[in-house]
């Protein structure tokens, strides 16, 4: 027999018992695991069976908790390291930022170019586009413009910008690389999943070890953020927008001033200080434009 469908047919047939469905998908597990090692290694571009297996991974995914975020943002790069990743890996630094306050897709931040950060009507914004050959959106309602979060600038983004500029970068990230139909976001993926078991709790690296019961990884962020928008009340209308969701009949972004949706987005707010983070990014960049 050379066919797996001759093989269903025979215990159709025959009415043959059937493995369990726990059988079956751990099977799948590890068929799944080894797949995903050779899109690692890049001699796959995908694995078809990922969302075969896991239909229900959008339930499983989960936002990050306020506990959760007060330990990432104290672990090393943000606070020993940070000097030599502002400097060398500045994505360790800012793409998690950006995730948080935008709620964008990690590709989509991934591969901005410094000329897609815009100024319009006095609001600064991602542009967020795939206007170059090496930049993709979802489809095209992920085309659109996201105002800089207030708490972005505060901790010294738009100097970051001037600073990539000074350096005559021409991509906001340039330390990352493109990988084939993966984006420029996969290999910070990889490195953001091996470091957050350095600074999750217990409970929640046991339900990612348990079969993946949960999954917590860089999209988390953007769950974070529709919680956040749902608690500062702001319309589903923006954020649906701000995200890059689908739009409705009613409401077409672009039509409203930018200032709107600068106001909307700084209703996102989360329990965290960040006064230290912004104290040293910003003296950072000071000491940086005077050398």
């Amino acid at each position: 027999i050379t066919s797996y469908k001759k093989w269903i047919d025979i215990t159709r047939k025959k009415d043959l018992m059937r493995v369990s469905d726990r059988t079956r998908r751990d099977k799948l597990i590890r068929i799944k695991a080894f797949l995903n090692f050779c899109v690692e290694i890049e001699c796959l571009d995908k694995n078809r069976l990922h969302y075969k297996i896991n239909p229900d991974d959008n339930n499983k995914r989960k936002e990050f908790r306020i506990e959760q975020l007060q330990n990432f943002f104290n672990t090393d790069w943000y606070n020993k390291d940070l000097e030599h990743n502002l400097k060398e890996e500045p994505h360790k630094i800012w793409i998690p930022l950006i995730l948080l306050f935008t709620g964008a897709r990690i590709n989509e931040i991934a591969q901005l170019y410094v000329k897609n950060i815009r100024e319009k009507e006095g609001i600064h914004l991602f542009r967020i586009k795939d206007e170059e050959d090496d930049q993709r959106t979802k489809n095209s309602s992920s085309n659109r413009e996201v105002p800089i979060h207030q708490t972005l600038i505060d901790l010294g983004f738009l100097k970051y910008v001037e600073y990539q500029k000074k350096l005559n970068k021409d991509r906001l990230f340039s330390e990352l690389y493109l990988t084939k139909n993966k984006g420029y976001g996969q290999h910070f993926g990889k490195i953001f999943n091996e470091f957050k078991y350095t600074w999750l709790d217990e409970e929640a690296k046991e339900k990612l070890n348990n079969n993946n019961e949960i999954l917590l990884d860089l999209h988390s962020f953007r769950h974070s953020f529709t919680t956040a928008s749902r608690r500062g009340k702001i319309s589903e209308d923006y954020y649906s927008s701000i995200l890059g969701h689908k739009k409705n009949q009613t409401q077409r972004y672009g039509s409203v001033p930018p200032k709107v949706y600068f106001t909307n987005i700084n209703k996102v707010e989360y329990v965290l200080d960040f006064t230290r983070l912004k104290n040293e990014i910003n003296n950072f960049y000071k000491i940086a434009e005077n050398n």
